[in-house]
């Protein structure tokens, strides 16, 4: 593979980082870190500049940029502060997430306004007791009727308390599966009835705002929306293994473990159990896509 930048690539860079000087001056970046704040004015200039449609394809409004486009992207805009990547990140992450695993419908329901900087996205996925072990999260949603009934909290859930921001929160939907499956996605408004956020004091974090420091706790009655047939099954597989990193295949001796390893057992109740019950009273949504299964090895 050639990675060698082309001139427009190469100008790509330059116009960036001339933006990012001129926006993103030291001044800017303490006052965000001092005063705990999202760079509204830097991700409507990404905006206007089409940073956001780089990775999409021109049929949605794209530009049908590649890989070597969005590394060029994040470095520019990492390089004044890696929060400004992450408030891009995580849009450009959730959009791509409904392109591949949504419906039409929901595609261009979505996507047009999430290009347009009408909306913004995150991700909702750590737990007080779930962090890098996706799996051993404890936030449900089970089916009332037409709709999908939350309850749960959820940790670190960067950017969901900026302005217009649609969360896309990861719960279980089949709680007698295996914990590293049942699965699924769903997308809640973050000002939707029933959606409480809480701002957490970190320790340090530049420019992080309503992003890197919130706790969300989701109670009854707060509709949001699913993407992805409910007839396909394997949407919601689709949708939760596109952040996950590559797994080698397992030999015969790692299943053998596996199958008689701790892990492959029901989880014990612990005491998060009882304060689970006591806050996860969460919103009514619709879901992204039916239970996934999480590979074995994952």
């Amino acid at each position: 593979m050639d990675f060698e930048l082309s001139s427009e690539q190469r100008m790509l860079g330059e116009q960036i980082r001339k933006l990012m000087d001129r926006l993103a001056t030291p001044d800017y970046v303490r006052r965000l870190d001092r005063e705990a704040a999202y760079p509204y004015e830097l991700y409507k200039a990404w905006i206007d500049m089409g940073l956001l449609r780089m990775p999409f394809p021109e049929a949605h409004g794209g530009l049908g940029g590649s890989v070597l486009d969005m590394a060029i992207i994040a470095e520019e805009l990492a390089r004044k502060s890696f929060d400004f990547f992450t408030a891009y990140g995580a849009s450009v992450f959730c959009g791509l997430n409904i392109l591949r695993n949504g419906t039409p419908e929901q595609c261009e329901r979505y996507l047009p306004k999430l290009l347009a900087g009408e909306l913004r996205m995150c991700v909702s996925m750590s737990e007080p007791d779930a962090g890098s072990d996706t799996g051993a999260m404890r936030s449900t949603a089970r089916r009332d009727g037409a709709r999908w009934l939350i309850n749960g909290q959820k940790l670190w859930s960067t950017g969901a308390g900026a302005h217009d921001t649609l969360i896309n929160v990861y719960v279980k939907t089949d709680i007698s599966a295996h914990y590293r499956e049942g699965m699924s996605l769903f997308l809640v408004d973050n000002d939707a009835p029933g959606v409480e956020l809480r701002k957490l004091d970190m320790l340090a974090g530049a420019a992080s705002g309503p992003m890197k420091s919130s706790s969300t706790t989701w109670r009854s009655g707060t509709i949001g929306w699913w993407v992805g047939s409910t007839a396909d099954s394997t949407a919601c597989s689709r949708a939760c293994r596109s952040n996950a990193s590559p797994r080698p295949p397992a030999t015969a001796a790692r299943r053998r473990r596996r199958s008689t390893s701790p892990s492959t057992m029901p989880r014990p109740a612990s005491n998060s159990d009882a304060r689970s019950e006591r806050s996860r009273r969460l919103p009514t949504c619709w879901p992204i896509c039916r239970p996934r299964s999480m590979p074995a090895g994952s």
